[in-house]
């Protein structure tokens, strides 16, 4: 049994997660997410491999995702320094919420199984001299070693209740698991 924690960081520009859009399908609207975000989701999925590999966390976490943004040059020598040692507050407008959801979001399915297994979020914008966004995730529950298996990692054939198994009925399946 451990509790495990793994890091990283994504060089770059720090970016919030863009509004969804819509778009007009004849009688129906289809909602996407815009191409920009999905760049940067995937750079953060990249970021994430690159440092943990496939490893995942799992159970209950705790999230804690830091954006540290440029000092602007049109500060003045004083306030640079007030800024990049924490005294004057990153107030610009990229939203401390929606610079966690980018991060949680593209994490999904890369680093744990959903994004609902974060039920602490801690969040903050800063300044620094090299713009980039830190993630640490904690796992707060003791994972007996055992139980750490990747579903990803299991061939399909292999799965209880796939396509092929021939007890399963898909016309009655809320039947088959009362059994």
């Amino acid at each position: 049994m451990s509790r495990r924690s793994v890091e990283f960081v994504v060089w770059g520009d720090p970016k919030p997660k863009g509004r969804p859009r819509f778009i007009n399908k004849g009688r129906f609207v289809s909602t996407y997410t815009p191409r920009e975000t999905r760049n940067y989701e995937s750079l953060i999925r990249q970021a994430y491999k690159d440092t943990n590999g496939t490893s995942k966390v799992y159970g209950a976490l705790r999230a804690e995702v830091i954006a540290v943004f440029s000092i602007p040059k049109s500060a003045s020598k004083k306030n640079r320094e007030l800024m990049a040692t924490g005294h004057i507050y990153c107030k610009n407008k990229k939203d401390c919420d929606n610079l966690a959801k980018t991060v949680l979001d593209a994490l999904n399915k890369t680093a744990y199984h959903d994004d609902n297994q974060v039920v602490e979020l801690f969040a903050r914008k800063e300044y620094g001299e090299t713009p980039c966004i830190k993630v640490k995730l904690h796992e707060l529950e003791d994972i007996p070693d055992d139980e750490r298996i990747d579903i990803g990692d299991i061939p399909l054939d292999e799965l209880p209740f796939t396509k092929g198994d021939d007890d399963f009925d898909d016309n009655n399946a809320e039947n088959y698991y009362e059994e």
